[in-house]
């Protein structure tokens, strides 16, 4: 196990150096490049534009998906870019982007309990915080043999969508091992909150784009949720206003 995690780390050095320090200038990107470009030319001929684009979301996903597999510090930051321009790239494209982050909050959770099999050290989760959320996972487990319930399905929906917030609770307390990432996370996530702060001016004052007004139109209930009191409610880059007031809640909260 010691050896399969120093080849982890060589393994992200490596990705780091190609990919950052020499930023593809070198014979992996160019050979990323060439194969990325014949690929998506042929998967677009053959199986149209949505078989395209999933060949160049494979061809940029994977190297990251290894990176936040090896460096959880790095895998965090890149959730909070994900988490907002997954959503507005899934107005304009049908693909099952919520399954993608839900892969790679799994895989970095999966890199956390190998590294505990090597450290067993659970010191980064020793917090009142981490005690009332592992109480609060033996009550919904329990809930799945609850005689009243009226779908077990709908308990392995909402298990499933809270099990990646559990998760990357866990892998934060690991990740941040000191205050200058917790400055550095926030910094990004500050950032992120004031560009979709920027967008949701831009379309209370200029309006929606044709794709976003199509999107709109293309679910009627949607459409009815956000057209209220006979306007349409700012969303920026997310699903919905309400999505979108939370997080601006939340950034102006940090910010003062």
């Amino acid at each position: 196990m010691n050896a399969l995690l120093q080849s982890f780390h060589g393994l992200g050095g490596w990705l780091k150096k190609q990919l950052f320090i020499e930023k593809l200038n070198n014979p992996l990107g160019y050979l990323i490049v060439v194969f990325l470009a014949i690929g998506i030319a042929l998967t677009i001929a053959m199986f149209g534009l949505k078989a395209g684009a999933l060949l160049l979301g494979a061809g940029i996903g994977l190297p990251i998906l290894a990176l936040c597999f090896i460096n959880l510090q790095f895998g965090v930051n890149i959730i909070m870019f994900v988490a907002i321009f997954v959503l507005a790239a899934s107005k304009y494209v049908e693909l099952p982007f919520g399954i993608a982050l839900d892969a790679l909050i799994f895989t970095m959770f999966f890199s956390l309990i190998v590294r505990q099999i090597r450290d067993r050290d659970l010191s980064f989760a020793n917090s009142p915080i981490s005690v009332f959320i592992i109480l609060w996972v033996i009550l919904n487990l329990i809930q799945v043999v609850n005689p009243a319930a009226a779908s077990r399905m709908a308990w392995l929906y909402t298990v499933r969508s809270m099990a990646g917030l559990i998760f990357l609770y866990f892998i934060a307390c690991y990740a941040f091992t000191s205050f200058a990432r917790v400055k550095m996370a926030l910094k990004i996530f500050l950032g992120l909150s004031f560009m979709s702060a920027l967008y949701g001016l831009k379309q209370e004052y200029f309006g929606f784009t044709s794709g976003e007004m199509s999107w709109l139109h293309s679910d009627e209930e949607r459409f009815q949720l956000i057209f209220q009191w006979g306007r349409l409610r700012v969303f920026s880059f997310f699903s919905d206003p309400t999505n979108l007031g939370i997080c601006m809640s939340y950034a102006g909260m940090v910010s003062f």
